[in-house]
């Protein structure tokens, strides 16, 4: 969150309970295109052959693939947070922040803090279907599958969205068995249909893809692999389980009721096209309050909370 006390030229609060970057540095976008960045190279040199070449495959070095992408993330991120906690009109808390009255937070339950105008930007985290999260069975999502300290013979993934297809790109073209499960009829559902229905037909061609299907239940096999039961009686099984359904904003525990701030029935921020929610003074931008869960997006919207903020502050 973001508390500015002038936003035209003062100081600023800033509060983080997590690592700084977001989602797109640190478990988004960035190091997922350097992973897949590398699956295109391998798969590049599995087909050295057809270009008359000799090179060949001889080996995945997983913990030199994570060093190289996390030595370049972690050090963005710590310049991040090194930049605003030395800012001289920043003030940084770290911690969880909920509201306790409209214009009013306390930071994990002990430091109140308080402003005129406040900025909520807490992003959002996968979303786990309940048959999985009460299933007992260890499971991965996309803010975790880049940490695994090997890589497994074969996943299963959970979702046909473009994080799902990303995932099994870059496992399948490091020598990862692929096994996806998707509850619409093909993958890739809220593109165009071209683009969906090629991309399907693509993809059938090199994974194991379950359409249009219904999980009833995870378990351990006898084998000790992951089974996932689907509800025409088959069972997808694997040595992990990847869930890539989706994501969820991270608005449900914030005390928003609090402070006046209504939220839509997915769970995001009420906004308008300036990012004002229903409360007065209280902004929200990115994914607490999008449908478009793009860092790019969430850029303009700060650029445009700005300079309505800014507006509202010289006419005071």
């Amino acid at each position: 969150m973001l508390v500015p006390e002038d936003p035209a030229d003062g100081p600023v609060a800033l509060i983080e309970a997590s690592d700084f970057g977001g989602t797109c540095l640190l478990r988004g976008c960035i190091p997922s295109k350097i992973f897949a960045h590398t699956a295109d190279v391998a798969a590049e040199i599995r087909r050295a052959a057809g270009f008359g070449l000799g090179a060949e495959l001889t080996g995945v070095d997983w913990k030199a693939i994570q060093d190289r992408v996390f030595s370049r993330i972690d050090g963005i991120s710590a310049d991040g947070r090194r930049g605003r906690a030395e800012a001289g009109h920043v003030t940084l808390f770290e911690g969880w922040a909920r509201f306790r009255g409209p214009h009013e937070l306390v930071i994990d339950d002990r430091t109140p803090i308080s402003a005129d105008r406040i900025v909520v930007a807490t992003g959002s985290r996968p979303t786990v279907p309940p048959v999985i999260a009460k299933s007992g069975v260890d499971f991965y999502t996309s803010d975790t599958i880049m940490d695994i300290g090997h890589l497994p013979a074969s996943i299963v993934i959970v979702g046909g969205g473009y994080v799902a297809a990303e995932f099994a790109h870059i496992f399948s073209g490091l020598g990862v068995a692929i096994r996806m499960i998707d509850v619409a009829p093909r993958l890739l559902g809220p593109f165009d249909t071209g683009i969906s229905d090629r991309f399907t037909a693509l993809a059938q061609r090199r994974w194991d893809v379950r359409l249009s299907a219904q999980i009833t239940g995870v378990r351990r096999d006898g084998d000790g692999e992951i089974a996932v039961d689907l509800e025409d009686g088959t069972a997808v099984t694997g040595d992990l389980l990847l869930v890539a359904a989706g994501r969820q904003p991270n608005t449900d525990d914030l005390g928003l009721e609090t402070a006046g701030v209504a939220r839509r029935d997915d769970g995001r921020i009420r906004v308008d096209e300036y990012g004002r929610t229903t409360a007065a003074g209280i902004w929200s931008l990115g994914d607490a309050s999008s449908p478009f869960q793009l860092k790019h997006v969430a850029n303009a919207e700060a650029r445009s909370e700005e300079r309505r903020v800014g507006k509202e502050c010289r006419s005071r």
